[in-house]
């Protein structure tokens, strides 16, 4: 028989961050435990994570295919007329199996923290390939394809997220907006991943912040993870003690030579310090 007692000098947290382009979300890697390891499917994380102490492998789409096809064709089945042959999309293949050794080998263990980036990109593979599976170059994906997509990447978090138990781990996806079914005519913001994606993926985690950008009376930028759950922002939730009772925090990196003195890593090192005196 387990005890949760035993598990009380642990800083093992799970964060799903997510937010629009430019909110900071991939500079958080940067603040995190070290050594640290991240799986990246999107390639624009290079550009923020390059000249930074930190390994990774990528995963990257390959055979991707820019083939038109009109809807009319879709429609009847047809493909399009001169349509160019590509390879199958190996990424995403890729990815599992590499996933699949490294946690069979223990490789996680080396590290303090571990993060992806990102569960959209990674989406992404998934469609790349259902949508060469089922011979429809350059369409729009059908309802048919969903499914297998939403099983897939579900099944990809959802085993990497059990593998990483007791250890520092940040996903990173993104958001989109959509109309307001509440205020008709307005906009909210949610969760970018397909059908029950959006409300599987957050069950995954034990903390969900939405990073925001603003400016600050000095015509600053500052990047903050809003930690107000509301009916619009279910997926987000926190288990931080230190978080308790705020509706945001600053996790703006002050000093990009030392930036684990911010943002994530630096509440994770708060995090473990009060794991040690039970609540």
């Amino acid at each position: 028989m387990l005890n949760a007692l035993t598990l009380t000098g642990q800083s093992g947290k799970h964060i799903l961050g997510f937010g629009r382009g430019g909110t900071g979300k991939t500079a958080q890697i940067t603040t995190l435990p070290k050594p640290c390891f991240v799986i990246l499917t999107d390639p624009p994380s290079l550009e923020t994570i390059g000249g930074y102490d930190i390994e990774y492998e990528a995963f990257f789409p390959d055979n991707i295919n820019t083939n038109l096809a009109s809807l009319a064709h879709a429609a009847e089945g047809r493909s399009s007329q001169g349509a160019v042959k590509i390879g199958k999309p190996e990424a995403f293949d890729r990815l599992n199996q590499w996933l699949r050794e490294a946690i069979d080998s223990g490789f996680f263990g080396k590290f303090a923290s571990i993060a992806l980036d990102s569960i959209t990109a990674t989406s992404d593979l998934a469609m790349d390939k259902i949508v060469w599976l089922n011979q429809r170059p350059g369409w729009i994906a059908a309802l048919d394809d969903y499914t297998p997509i939403m099983n897939a990447v579900y099944s990809t978090i959802r085993q990497l997220v059990s593998a990483l138990q007791g250890k520092p781990f940040y996903a990173i996806a993104h958001e989109t907006a959509k109309e307001d079914k509440i205020d008709v005519g307005k906009m909210e913001r949610t969760l970018l991943a397909i059908g029950q994606l959006r409300e599987q993926l957050p069950r995954l985690f034990g903390n969900g912040v939405q990073t925001v950008a603003e400016l600050d009376l000095k015509r600053q930028q500052r990047y903050y993870f809003n930690l107000l759950k509301t009916p619009r922002l279910p997926a987000i939730k926190c288990s931080f003690r230190s978080l308790q009772g705020k509706e945001r925090h600053d996790g703006t990196i002050e000093d990009w030579t030392r930036p684990y003195e911010y943002g994530l890593g630096k509440l994770l090192k708060e995090e473990a310090a009060l794991a040690h005196k039970p609540a």
